[in-house]
């Protein structure tokens, strides 16, 4: 157990922190919806530079600035 703190001391984690994890600009995750989990479109060809980046959900009619992010091995499991 003592070996397994000291690992990760070494390698600069914190005990009890989240791992940050790097993903590719190349691969964009896709973004979801928070209330039914279904693909996000945008919902202005302006936003993300004009006005903040919003999202639409056609499945629930969602609308607003609040997405999540499929992580690449949900992604594989297609889940």
């Amino acid at each position: 157990m003592d070996s397994d703190k000291r690992t990760q001391e070494d390698a600069g984690l914190e005990i009890g922190q989240p791992r940050l994890v790097r993903r590719s600009p190349l691969r964009p995750a896709q973004k979801l919806c928070p209330r039914c989990l279904a693909p996000v479109r945008n919902a202005s060809k302006l936003g993300g530079w004009l006005i903040p980046m919003n999202y639409d959900c056609p499945k629930c009619g969602y609308h607003g600035t609040a997405f999540l992010e499929r992580a690449d091995g949900d992604a594989e499991k297609g889940q």
